[in-house]
């Protein structure tokens, strides 16, 4: 891992690039945690009628489907390289941030649709 030689090299801007990743990949975590998977729950149980386990096992393969993508990707960006490459990450990660409020809109009209 790099970051451990930009720290002993006191390269402080790549330092803050990866405490800047980190730190946007924990409030990514965060606002899935709270918004999305709670909010599922409620949209699945109170405007679909889903039973609460049948909201649970949906989740489930949400959480299962999830993995594979992470594993995967993990593996794609190991694979060319990417993974050594703060850039790329920081693309990656711009591309997820705006996602979820794509996302994050779609369930709110179809749940006052």
């Amino acid at each position: 891992m790099k970051l451990f030689a930009f720290v002993r090299e006191y390269q402080w801007i790549p330092v803050t690039g990866y405490l800047i990743y980190v730190a946007a990949l924990t409030a990514g975590y965060y606002y899935n945690l709270t918004f999305v998977q709670l909010g599922l729950t409620d949209l699945g149980t109170r405007e679909i009628g889903m039973s609460p386990e049948d909201v649970s096992i949906v989740m489930a393969v949400l959480a299962l489907c999830t993995l594979v993508a992470a594993v995967g990707s993990g593996l794609v960006m190991d694979r060319r390289g990417w993974s050594t490459d703060l850039y790329v990450k920081f693309r990656l990660l711009f591309l997820i941030i705006l996602v979820q409020p794509l996302l994050t809109s779609a369930s709110y009209t179809a749940s006052n649709g």
